[in-house]
């Protein structure tokens, strides 16, 4: 099978087998992207296609008109909250039409916010020539923008979801070109079209605890779901406390003569795809009485929250790294033992953080694949003086090195004044560039490590009863090279024959998506008894294959199909034979 950059013309010729192609987009659907793909059948006789796209059904107001050597088309940049309709028509090689196409209709849904009517996302620069280019998702706009600001895709009603009621966080492309999300109660994963592909257990129980997921899900390269979680926990005091300190702590109790407190304790779980955990890791066994007992709050008990925000894995899948937020600091663990190795951040009495680094209120635990971790210090206990800064910090510190490689405070311009008191995280991107979300200072940028600011943006909202536009924080932003979309046609070339005991068939496979794919071929009998499998090599996108079918069959062939599937997506395709030449 040899691939072929499909800039042609062909023969298709129907006189003993039909094929079925998907219609792109369905009939009715409501599309939540603005990008799409138009295919129709392929149209007898015809040498080119023409697409026309109408805003209205009576087709007097065109939007777009196309033409190409396949009835396959990609317009950009469909408006939200619009309907649509659109044909495809066929042309022989004198432009004369030998098909008119059948008129169908789809439309984009209407965006819609939690408690806001608008977001917008103000591009202050956008230098293309520096940037890494791609799309950005942010969490609370529940949509993917490209670099001018504009959304091009957004999380649709789910079932059994309620996206629509609640905050997202943590939104991120997987390397299975999915879309996973952790919403209020439950870490969920997406295809493109909203189709609920995976969901963490819920409710669930862990050594009979119940166990409440926060802040950070992640999908691994091995196909694993690993998420944060909380559940209470008492811990012991190690002073009695006094009248005034019971009367303002509810939540302390005597057990055998001891005082105990209950607070949140992380857990870090890793689920596998049939919803099975595999590891977990408990910071009750990590977290020292002594740091606890450390921090007090006025006319209170010891202020045990630790409150682990953000958790990231080596690419070897043999480091973890945790961020606890209240305790600020990051610690560095080894995945097969348990153990913690590592720790950065503000020294307790344990001795821990081992390596000392002035931060507090952090979010993100990122590391690189160049012996480094990223940190946003958000300063956030100083809640009026100080900066916030992003931190590179060296991982393995031998004693006496500066742990910080590279920083950069906020305070660089007017518009940040230089302070966000909470969330935020940093994406190191493949031209070493930073992708930033500056959290509550509702600003996203990428930064080069020569402090160059190559793309900048704000958030605002616009409540449902106002008029005024206010400054929108987040919490995450992550950064997506490009959506991707898998489509494709296949044919015979000419009609099937059979030669002896042998069915010979020619069949191309073009691709019509954004990005290369492999093909699965199956040939089937008409009781769906296999004949033959193959795959095929990959494909580049505007590139087909082709490749001759020769099955041994039965002296009489009737009924006989080729199903073509994609190995990246769900799309399929059906070819049926019900003649052959002789």
């Amino acid at each position: 099978m040899k691939p072929t950059t499909f800039i042609f013309l062909y023969a298709f010729l129907l006189f003993s087998y039909s094929g079925f192609c998907e219609i792109h987009p369905a009939e009715n659907s409501k599309l939540n992207y603005t990008t799409v793909y138009f295919s129709e059948n392929f149209i007898s006789g015809a040498k080119e296609y023409e697409l026309e796209v109408y805003s209205d059904s009576l087709l007097t107001q065109k939007v777009t008109s196309q033409r190409s050597a396949l009835p396959a088309f990609w317009v950009e940049d469909l408006s939200w909250a619009s309907r649509y309709f659109w044909k495809i028509s066929g042309y022989d090689s004198e432009n004369k039409q030998v098909e008119k196409g059948n008129v169908h209709v789809f439309s984009i849904l209407k965006i819609t916010y939690m408690n806001y009517d608008e977001i917008r996302v103000d591009v202050k620069k956008n230098n293309t020539e520096k940037n890494a280019g791609g799309f950005i998702s942010i969490d609370y706009t529940k949509s993917i923008i490209n670099r001018k600001g504009k959304p091009v895709w957004v999380i649709p009603h789910l079932e059994n979801v309620p996206v629509e009621k609640m905050y997202i966080r943590d939104m991120r492309i997987t390397h299975d070109n999915t879309v996973t999300f952790l919403t209020f109660q439950i870490p969920c994963e997406i295809d493109f079209n909203g189709k609920v592909v995976w969901q963490a257990p819920y409710p669930f129980l862990l050594n009979s605890d119940t166990v409440h997921y926060h802040h950070d899900f992640k999908k691994t390269s091995r196909g694993t779901y690993m998420v944060m979680a909380d559940r209470h926990v008492y811990r012991r005091l190690l002073k009695e406390p006094t009248d005034i300190e019971l009367k303002n702590s509810p939540e302390v109790k005597r057990i055998q003569n001891e005082w105990y407190k209950k607070t949140y304790i992380t857990f870090l779980l890793e689920f596998d795809k049939d919803h099975k955990l595999i590891w977990y890791w408990d910071a009750n066994e990590y977290l020292k009485d002594i740091d606890l007992n450390w921090k007090k709050m006025e006319m209170t008990t010891p202020n045990f929250a630790t409150h682990a925000n953000a958790f990231g894995e080596n690419k070897e899948g043999t480091k973890i790294y945790i961020g606890f937020r209240d305790l600020s600091r990051i610690i560095k663990i080894d995945k097969k033992t348990k153990k913690v190795e590592h720790s950065y951040g503000e020294v307790y009495p344990s001795g821990e953080a081992n390596i000392p680094v002035e931060m507090n209120n952090q979010h993100d635990a990122n590391p690189s694949d160049h012996n480094s971790i990223y940190v946003f210090n958000n300063n956030g206990f100083k809640e009026v003086t100080g900066v916030s800064t992003i931190l590179e910090l060296k991982d393995n510190v031998k004693p006496g090195e500066d742990p910080i490689i590279w920083k950069f405070d906020l305070n660089f311009d007017p518009a940040t004044k230089g302070k966000s008191a909470n969330g935020g995280n940093i994406v190191e991107l493949p031209n070493s560039n930073l992708l930033f979300c500056a959290g509550s200072l509702h600003r996203i940028f990428e930064i080069s490590k020569k402090r160059e600011i190559v793309w900048d943006a704000m958030l605002y909202s616009r409540g449902i009863k106002d008029t005024a536009w206010k400054p929108f924080p987040q919490y995450r932003s992550n950064w997506i090279p490009q959506l991707n979309w898998y489509y494709f046609m296949s044919t015979l070339n000419a009609a099937p024959i059979k030669k002896g005991k042998h069915l010979i068939a020619d069949l191309t496979i073009y691709n019509t998506g954004n990005i290369e794919d492999a093909y699965e071929i199956q040939i089937l009998s008409g009781e769906n008894v296999l004949l033959q499998s193959l795959t095929t090599p990959v494909v580049k996108k505007n590139e087909s294959i082709q490749h001759t079918l020769r099955v041994k069959t039965k002296e009489k062939i009737e009924n006989l199909k080729i199903l073509v599937r994609s190995k990246r997506s769900e799309q399929r395709e059906l070819i049926k034979i019900t003649r052959v030449t002789e």
